[in-house]
């Protein structure tokens, strides 16, 4: 058996987001993390709505708690091509929106732009752009602030 948490919040206006987006809170909605997200509460569990009026619609995301794990591709750049090393686990690393509007755990962004820390390789260490499982900073959950 296998439950995974879920929530639903209010969505900002014109939010295009794909499934998987990282989603932080702005003005208690739901909206698309920019670069360096703060204030995340968690990864989009389908995509925006796009509705031009704010909080018309909702969004059901997967939130950002203490010691839920996400998977994810380790990547240094958004063409790819990073090679995993057994040095990567347990690090923190930022997250980068590629051009396909995905995300990736970015092992070029360490130090104050990190955000997750991985916590175990999914797919063996040596792969290029491998899966791996992650954990959100509790610095830059919205569970933090609260």
């Amino acid at each position: 058996m296998n439950a995974t948490p879920s929530e639903s919040a209010p969505e900002s206006a014109s939010e295009t987001f794909l499934e998987g987006a990282i989603l932080v809170e702005n003005a208690g909605r739901a909206e698309e993390g920019g670069v360096n997200p703060t204030d995340i509460l968690g990864v989009a569990a389908e995509p925006g709505d796009n509705n031009s009026v704010a909080g018309a619609g909702t969004v059901r995301y997967i939130p950002a708690i203490p010691s839920l794990q996400f998977e994810g591709t380790l990547s240094d750049d958004v063409g790819g091509g990073y090679t995993s090393l057994a040095a990567d686990l347990l690090q923190e690393f930022g997250l980068t929106k590629a051009t396909n509007n995905n995300y990736f755990v970015d092992k070029s962004k360490t130090g104050a732009n990190g955000r997750v820390r991985v916590r175990r390789f999914k797919d063996p260490v040596g792969t290029v752009d491998a899966r791996v499982l992650f954990e959100f900073s509790f610095d830059h959950m919205i569970q933090d602030k609260t």
